[in-house]
């Protein structure tokens, strides 16, 4: 008996229905790249690299609001920048990918920090101590229905460094050059052919290359190594809430912690109620055992607690739009550490408390990082004494000393001699 290719007719007939049914073209990436939190690196695979589309694209930056208006910024970005989203925005998302490629083709380490679900309560952020921080939105502008379509757009671009200024832990803090920066950026463009992978990959890096050279990455750098501050322990992870989202983390040699906002003072709750933004947070510190320190500033609540041998502060700074939030740690011993730099200024033998958080970082299998030859342990503790010469967490009497060595030790250039008089 013969089998039947009835069958076998109506399954071809439903392969070519179901291929007829697919859509011409792809819209794979139509709504910009996906950006996963923690610190960016290129892809190690080819396949997974996406070329830029031939693309005639013009990005023009106005100054909002900058610290210095009318030359550019000189940053040297080999240090961790944190890449920030504002919101979830296809160009946004290209904008913090090229950005992210810039910096590390600097040598820099860049953090992305995508804007997180409301529901979330977690930050993304690693513990490493950043410099910087650069958070793109989009502002205007409507998102593209195909990869060839012309695109006019303006993006916030806001730079601003990682620290504390006017604030408790300031003291400590090192005298380094300060960001705070806003640009409008306007971005036009129009493709010739490719995919929206590519036409994304092509705006995003002309975005990235446009505001890296405004701020002037790139300008600072030089061959000099830069000094890192080196605590031997990790940094504490800071209290979370829904309300409040951590910017960055920093770690300077006498003064450590995290900063970030809570937008709003006021926040919904279940039920359809309202209670105050920080009060969450106040909540869950409380029952970690966070206390709060009484004090004479009605904006400014202080809180301390002790975890695992160290001594923590955070500050709830309170504003017109939110509040300001600094977690951060002092070093213990700070004023025998500064003694120690104008020791090792003149000597370069490594301060005895830098080499025990030196070697406090090796893995048990694993030996500690190299000592630093005696030429770079003089430069590293003349740099670190220059840095911290207005720290008014150091007694005064040691800040003059360290004065007045470095005087002695690398005196002022001798003025060049005048022309003669003809």
């Amino acid at each position: 008996m013969r089998n039947s290719f009835l069958p076998l007719v109506l399954m071809i007939a439903v392969l070519v229905g179901s291929f007829a049914l697919i859509p011409r073209g792809s819209g794979r990436g139509a709504g910009g790249p996906e950006i996963n939190p923690g610190i960016f690196r290129f892809p190690s695979k080819s396949i997974h690299r996406v070329d830029s589309m031939t693309l005639d694209q013009d990005n023009r930056i106005e100054v909002v609001r900058s610290a210095v208006e009318a030359e550019p910024f000189a940053l040297d970005l080999r240090t961790v920048v944190v890449v920030a989203g504002g919101d979830r925005m296809a160009l946004t998302q290209a904008a913090m990918l090229g950005l992210a490629e810039g910096v590390t083709r600097s040598g820099g380490v860049a953090i992305l920090d995508p804007l997180r679900a409301p529901e979330s309560d977690t930050t993304s952020l690693p513990p490493i101590g950043a410099t910087l921080v650069i958070e793109v939105a989009t502002t205007g502008g409507e998102a593209p229905t195909s990869p060839n379509q012309a695109i006019e757009a303006t993006l916030r671009i806001r730079a601003r460094s990682v620290g504390v200024d006017d604030h408790p832990a300031a003291r400590f803090a090192p005298d380094m050059p300060r960001v705070a920066a806003e640009f409008a950026l306007t971005h036009r463009s129009a493709g010739t052919g490719g995919s929206w992978p590519e036409r994304y990959a092509a705006v995003g890096r002309g975005i990235g290359a446009a505001v890296l050279s405004r701020l002037g990455a790139g300008a600072a750098a030089s061959a000099t190594p830069l000094s890192v501050a080196d605590w031997g322990t990790p940094l504490p992870q800071p209290p979370q809430s829904k309300t409040l989202r951590w910017s960055a983390a920093f770690q300077h040699h006498l003064v450590r912690g995290w900063v970030g906002r809570i937008d709003g003072s006021r926040t919904i709750v279940r039920g359809g109620g309202e209670q105050g933004s920080s009060e969450q947070l106040v909540r869950r510190m409380a029952a970690s055992g966070w206390v709060e320190d009484p004090g004479d500033d009605a904006a400014l609540r202080v809180f301390t607690c002790e975890r695992d041998g160290m001594s923590l502060a955070l500050s709830l700074r309170a504003d017109a739009a939110g509040f300001d939030v600094a977690m951060w740690q002092e070093r213990p011993h700070a004023a025998e550490l500064f003694t120690q730099w104008m020791e090792a200024a003149q000597s370069g033998v490594e301060p005895p408390i830098e080499r025990v958080a030196r070697e406090g970082r090796a893995r048990p299998d694993k030996r500690p990082p190299p000592a630093p030859d005696a030429e770079q342990v003089r430069r590293s503790a003349r740099d670190a004494l220059r840095r911290h010469r207005a720290c008014a967490g150091i007694p005064l009497e040691y800040r003059e000393r360290a004065q007045a060595l470095i005087a002695v030790l690398e005196p002022p250039a001798a003025a060049p001699p005048a022309p003669p008089t003809p």
